[in-house]
């Protein structure tokens, strides 16, 4: 059998309704006002007749359609002599169509690098560890954003993310390159438990990286200075109490007690009870930060009533200028040095139970189940004697 010009017209001649079977070609007359033949494949299967329309054509239809009817009519045709049903065909065309939109759907849902940072630094960080939040942020902006953050992660290779920490050790950076490296990684790892399965761990596992680095930095005596003639008064709080940089932004009101700032088990890092004797100059200090905070709970305030935050405290310390008397041979000083500086002077000044008291450190060994001792008399004269030396060098 065959669709074409001759067979259209000896069908438009018989009577609406007639029926006319050939070669799997069923072919009907329509009964509508303009008369037309609708054209269906039929076969049996399963004990059952079944039928596909092909088309349908009247005596205006041009030959371009009636070949195209034809045409569609010989490869259903074809396949049905090889054993392949238009039932066959329509679940094949189905399970590719599924695929196609399953597909479809997953290079719609897929996550950017930068998506995945925002997801870890808001639904995770934010929520469970605030103090880090800013510091994470940072490094992302700064170090990650510019070569991965608008590829899409699952396309990231473990070559692009060494290339990320190399860039940063070529900046000489080294110690923030290790960083770096562990900050992917653990960012990496929460997004696939998230969900993003699509995720390879492996792009992020054996990356080089430098050693995590030792900090063996003091402050020099014109860093010194020149942090007490320009810090912020928070800044030069940190350098006067010596304590760590979250200590000391987060000092709440209430627990500063004649003349003494007095941190629970749990809030302080080594689970140990801290006090901290705040000297006439920190308490000048703190002062001139509350004069001008809103907030009825912390003493270094931000805009938003909370504690200042770390951004904000990095901020004004990197104002102050340091890096213009930076010596070649010395690492860039940070706010965390000045812990060290101020252990190394009570080492020198008095002995390593002072400057571990003064610092808070837990006890080790037969002192942490003996001694009960907490060196308050002791942690005075230390943090005057301080308080003399750097006012000697404010001064000078």
């Amino acid at each position: 059998m065959k669709i074409d010009r001759s067979m259209l017209n000896k069908l438009l001649k018989q009577k609406n309704g007639h029926i006319s079977c050939a070669e799997n070609l069923w072919s009907q007359v329509g009964s509508g006002k303009r008369k037309c033949v609708h054209f269906f494949f039929y076969w049996r299967e399963s004990g059952q007749r079944e039928m596909r329309k092909i088309g349908s054509a009247d005596a205006d239809t041009p030959a371009a359609t009636l070949k195209e009817l034809n045409a569609h009519y010989f490869q259903m045709l074809g396949r049905y002599q090889q054993g392949i049903t238009p039932t066959m065909v329509e679940r094949v065309d189905r399970k590719r169509d599924d695929a196609l939109q399953t597909e479809a759907d997953r290079l719609a849902n897929r996550v950017t690098v930068e998506q995945i940072f925002k997801q870890y630094l808001e639904n995770h960080l934010a929520k469970k560890s605030p103090d880090q939040y800013d510091g994470d942020l940072g490094r992302y902006n700064n170090h990650i954003h510019k070569p991965l953050g608008k590829k899409f992660a699952e396309d990231v290779t473990k070559k692009q993310i060494q290339a990320c920490v190399d860039a940063v050790v070529d900046k000489g950076y080294e110690s923030q390159a290790h960083y770096i490296a562990e900050y992917i990684k653990r960012v990496w790892i929460y997004a696939i438990d998230a969900g993003h399965e699509d995720l390879s761990e492996r792009a992020v596992t054996r990356i080089k990286k430098p050693k995590k680095p030792k900090r063996e930095r003091e402050a020099t005596e014109e860093e010194l200075r020149l942090i007490l003639k320009h810090g912020d008064p928070v800044i030069k709080a940190m350098l006067y109490m010596g304590q760590r940089v979250s200590d000391t932004r987060t000092m709440r009101k209430a627990n500063v007690k004649d003349n003494w700032l007095e941190i629970t088990p749990d809030e302080y890092k080594t689970d140990i009870y801290h006090r901290v004797y705040l000297t006439k100059t920190v308490q000048k200090l703190m002062r001139q930060s509350t004069s001008r905070s809103q907030s009825d709970v912390f003493v270094w305030a931000g805009y938003n009533g909370n504690c200042i935050s770390e951004s904000k405290v990095h901020e004004a310390f990197h104002q102050i200028g340091l890096d213009e008397i930076k010596e070649p041979h010395l690492d860039p000083l940070q706010l965390r040095d000045f812990r060290r500086t101020l252990y190394t002077f009570n080492e020198k000044h008095f002995n390593t139970y002072v400057a571990g008291a003064v610092a808070g450190h837990k006890k080790q060994g037969v002192q942490a189940v003996y001694g009960r001792y907490e060196y308050d008399d002791e942690k005075i004269k230390a943090m005057k004697k301080w308080e003399q030396y750097l006012n000697k060098l404010s001064r000078g």
